[in-house]
């Protein structure tokens, strides 16, 4: 604890109990012996609180909220702000069963990624049966490929996007609900770059889409400090985009490209175009997701519930 109290910023994060068991530890020096152990509960729960946040392992390696109130609301501003000390690099939300049969959703700050996973990124704004019909078809497919083993399947939620920017904390909350809701766990980050995606789930594969692979192998992404995209060669474009599957490699990553329906109704998969020429030590890891298609878009989910809304309202 004493390590990681060094600023100012450990004592504004402190919780009420947390804030009365650091005083009673300084009271219970001057209190009579047969007045201590009516203090001994409350000091011990204070403790152990600062010790399961602040420790560098901590004893459950998670921070737990049922609602996005406070507590979640601080978690997710810690998770903006790389630059603080005890912030959390990612949180998970899982379902919690609650006593009268219902769930709630729990919020996991920094538990361990297994290796194996199966993640899926997305917005899933909402999430819906495609999301979830193509991680289950990848698990099938790397049980033909003799993987028995399976730790999970993790849907994975970045926080920040390109275009959009930052998600507000309540909407964050609420594509979490659903997609724990439907029994799912969700990975929130602020990972943008696949590579930063790779080094929080080291050993995983990742399933994207045809379209989200395409931005993958795309060389605009990659042009190093001094370089210009236009005026360099095809060849600098081809090493730029090796160099940055050579580091996902590394990370122990493989890529899971499932095919996409054009606006035209053109359907575009690794086969009919394979966008990239992979090196023959690259091609184990982008493999295709065969045997699956399912034409079905968020976008379109969120036009029809506005619709039905507009009618019901009407």
């Amino acid at each position: 604890i004493k390590s990681k109290a060094k600023s100012k910023g450990f004592f504004n994060k402190l919780t009420s109990l947390e804030w009365l068991s650091l005083a009673n530890i300084i009271n219970s020096f001057f209190l009579a012996g047969s007045a201590r152990p009516f203090f001994l509960p409350l000091l011990c729960c204070g403790c152990f609180s600062i010790y399961s946040r602040y420790s560098p392992t901590g004893f459950a390696q998670g921070w737990a909220v049922a609602s996005p109130g406070s507590s979640f609301n601080m978690a997710l501003e810690e998770l903006c702000d790389g630059g603080k000390e005890n912030g959390p690099r990612y949180l998970i939300a899982a379902p919690k069963a609650k006593e009268d049969g219902g769930f709630e959703v729990e919020y996991l700050r920094d538990p361990v990624i297994e290796p194996g996973q199966i993640v899926v990124p997305g917005s899933f704004n909402p999430i819906h049966e495609g999301h979830e019909g193509l991680a289950t078809r990848v698990a099938e497919i790397r049980k033909e490929m003799g993987e028995s083993h399976t730790p999970g399947i993790l849907f994975e939620l970045c926080i920040t996007n390109a275009d959009k920017g930052t998600q507000p904390t309540q909407e964050i909350h609420r594509r979490a609900s659903e997609v724990v809701r439907r029994g799912h766990r969700l990975l929130i980050t602020k990972a943008t770059l696949y590579k930063s995606k790779a080094l929080l789930c080291q050993g995983c594969d990742f399933v994207v889409g045809y379209d989200t692979y395409k931005r993958i192998v795309n060389p605009k992404y990659y042009v190093p400090s001094g370089k210009a995209l236009e005026g360099s060669s095809e060849e600098e474009h081809n090493e730029w985009v090796q160099g940055a599957l050579e580091e996902l490699k590394e990370n122990g990553i493989r890529l899971f490209v499932a095919g996409r329906t054009e606006d035209d109704g053109t359907f575009l998969d690794l086969e009919t175009a394979p966008l990239f020429e992979l090196p023959s030590h690259l091609k184990s890891m982008v493999l295709p997701v065969t045997g699956f298609r399912m034409d079905i878009s968020s976008t379109v989910l969120r036009a029809k519930a506005a619709q039905e809304a507009e009618a019901t309202a009407s």
